[in-house]
């Protein structure tokens, strides 16, 4: 197999079973009649990935903050994750609320990626 080209996730897919995500692609930011800026995410589909938390030992290495909870996901589906002016998308998982902060791209080269999200509070 070569890497990259292989595509990894694919070949991993085969062994350890994808789960189901329900993602929000972020698609606007606009202010309210009060200023605030308010995020307007596309209607929920459901993705598969493999979802992994990240144990809290990895977040000072990472540079994560050790008050929230973390995980890797990773899916052939391209994530938006946290940039100016723009929010990450969001998505749901086993009951709980995450949305991407980083990401490793490997989309490109081999049909996938792994995004660190962050578990946010329902809005």
């Amino acid at each position: 197999m070569r890497v990259p080209g292989g595509n990894l996730l694919a070949l991993a897919a085969r062994v350890i079973q994808q789960q189901p995500i329900t993602w929000q692609a972020f698609v606007s930011r606009a202010r309210n009649a009060t200023g605030q800026y308010v995020n307007t995410y596309a209607a929920a589909v459901v993705i598969q990935g493999s979802f992994q938390p990240i144990d809290k030992k990895a977040y000072q290495q990472l540079g994560l903050d050790l008050a929230k909870n973390y995980a890797t996901l990773y899916t052939s589906q391209v994530i938006r994750t946290v940039e100016r002016d723009g929010s990450g998308d969001l998505l749901s998982y086993n009951g709980k609320l995450y949305q991407g902060t980083s990401a490793v791209d490997w989309t490109g080269q081999d049909g996938w990626g792994a995004y660190i999200v962050v578990e946010v509070d329902t809005p």
